[in-house]
């Protein structure tokens, strides 16, 4: 088990003296722990030493001065740092440190119920051994014990002498074969047996315990675990895992049959997807492939996954082909034929039957003019069919556009000549059309509405007569009003300057047009 060497150097020890104690080759150490090869002042060393285990060069045994109370634990540290305590006289390794060894310190907090340990976060907390109890404040028992040892110094602790040692021998002769090897944990003491078991081939289908016995009581393995009942619990959790594996196992090399069985399908010169299942069973039943696997059921499952993957592989293949004539097709059509929304199959098809490319030898679109393309090269012409369609609506939308926006200046353009006829103070909101006619016929502006489905320029100059009407008949109210309220008393005597020069002394007038303001003048003396 142990391949490291394991040697002891000088070691502190209580109160900072210098102490090291070799211990003799069938000391028990704490559980998990390979016991050094050392014996005691006065002997030999044993006969059958272990070729993993080496001696320190200088060994040391500490006594105390005392001879009447001769010091029997020694402290020591196993190959990985941990330190343990071994008695001389009874033979016996434990990891707690011995009553003999302790401090009047550490005899004082061992015997308070309160103990203090620190939590994973590194906090200190404190534990009462009787009430079960855990708290985060110091208990006043133990801070007073503290604070006595902080007053009152520790005693002096006995001298320690130190004696250097040729030989060691603790009088007895045990071989490496009669070491008891113990483990830190029962669960480490179930995995070295368990290992034992693994090592020596032990199958999952042993019948008892009792027969696997002779095979391994000669390891020191063996005695891992103490007790009969143990071995026997561990011996049947080895076999459940055991099991388990050797399942897995066979599973996994029931896989990897299947795998070469699926090669060798796939490699058969005379086999193909499209046979049924009995034709590929007397081609096949004699392999060394088939007979592995064993299992006609697993065999016929493994053919039907190669024959779904192969006609899987075969529509991809058929997919990819449409889709490569299908382009091809479109692109021949894009070149070389004038598509237009109202071409029709048939005169697709003349065309590219008339094409020089498709008497060529070994022309791709003879090729495609078979039954099972024939479908490809109509879903090209549709698609085309509905790309051109697409293309001579949106031209369609904008000439619309265009028309409308053409009528919409020429409407605007025509209006622009009768605010100019106003302007002038020709058109008014009493003219007639056979008045404005002659005046604007042959003026392009008047002509260009004409051009266009919709509004005439008949229409316009009535829309433009009505906005003036109506603005014609606000002023109308708004100079009655101011004649009203300046009393203004008019006849046929008065001028038309002196109504403008009464109706402009109020500020509403001064938004109302003069030509507006004339035509109000002559209804005005009308009434």
């Amino acid at each position: 088990m142990y391949n490291t060497p394991f040697t002891f150097p000088n070691q502190n020890s209580l109160g900072g003296l210098s102490s090291s104690l070799s211990i003799p080759s069938n000391a028990p150490l704490p559980l998990g722990v390979m016991p050094p090869l050392m014996s005691v002042v006065g002997g030999t060393l044993p006969t059958a030493v272990p070729s993993s285990v080496q001696l320190s060069s200088s060994p040391v045994v500490t006594n105390l001065a005392n001879s009447d109370k001769k010091t029997v634990w020694s402290e020591h540290k196993t190959p990985e740092g941990k330190v343990y305590y071994y008695n001389n006289i009874t033979k016996e390794s434990t990891w707690e440190k011995p009553a003999e060894m302790k401090t009047r310190e550490e005899i004082l907090l061992s015997d308070c119920v309160w103990k203090e340990y620190t939590s994973e976060s590194g906090k200190k907390y404190y534990y009462n051994r009787e009430t079960k109890v855990s708290v985060w404040t110091e208990p006043p028992e133990l801070a007073k014990i503290k604070a006595s040892l902080i007053k009152k110094p520790e005693e002096a602790l006995p001298v320690v002498e130190q004696v250097e040692i040729s030989e060691i021998s603790d009088g007895t002769k045990d071989s490496a074969s009669e070491r008891e090897f113990l483990y830190a944990t029962k669960e480490e003491a179930k995995q070295a047996l368990k290992k034992l078991l693994r090592d020596k081939n032990i199958p999952s289908n042993t019948k008892s315990f009792d027969s696997v016995i002779p095979l391994i009581q000669d390891d020191q393995r063996f005695n891992a675990l103490k007790t009969y009942q143990e071995k026997k619990q561990c011996f049947n959790e080895y076999k459940y895992e055991r099991a388990r594996e050797e399942k897995d196992e066979i599973r996994q090399k029931l896989r990897e049959l299947k795998v070469n069985f699926r090669k060798y399908l796939e490699q058969h010169a005379e086999l193909n997807h499209h046979m049924r299942w009995r034709q590929v069973y007397e081609l096949v039943k004699d392999s060394s492939e088939y007979k592995l696997v064993n299992s006609e059921k697993d065999c016929k499952e493994i053919y039907e996954d190669y024959v779904a993957d192969k006609e899987r592989a075969e529509r991809g293949e058929m997919r990819a082909k449409h889709e490569e004539y299908y382009n091809k097709f479109q692109s021949f059509l894009r070149a070389h034929c004038p598509v237009t929304p109202t071409t029709t199959w048939s005169m697709i098809s003349e065309f590219y039957r008339n094409h020089p490319l498709y008497n060529e030898s070994d022309s791709w679109l003879k090729a495609m003019d078979a039954v099972e393309y024939r479908a490809d090269m109509l879903r090209a012409y549709e698609d085309l069919v509905k790309e051109k369609e697409k293309e001579y609506e949106a031209q369609r939308r904008e000439a619309r556009a265009l028309l409308r926006r053409e009528a919409r200046e020429a409407r605007e353009s025509c209006l622009a000549l009768f605010y100019e006829l106003k302007d002038r103070g020709v058109l008014t909101a009493i003219s007639k059309w056979k008045e404005i006619f002659p005046l604007i016929k042959d003026d392009c502006r008047a002509k260009a509405p004409l051009k266009y489905l919709g509004t005439t320029t008949l229409d316009l100059f009535k829309l433009y007569v009505a906005d003036l009407m109506e603005t014609l008949h606000a002023c109308m109210h708004v100079i009655k009003d101011i004649i009203k309220e300046m009393n203004f008393k008019m006849d046929h005597k008065t001028s038309l300057d002196k109504f403008c020069e009464a109706i402009a002394a109020d500020e509403r007038s001064k938004v109302l047009d003069p030509i507006n303001i004339k035509l109000c003048f002559h209804k005005v003396l009308l009434l």
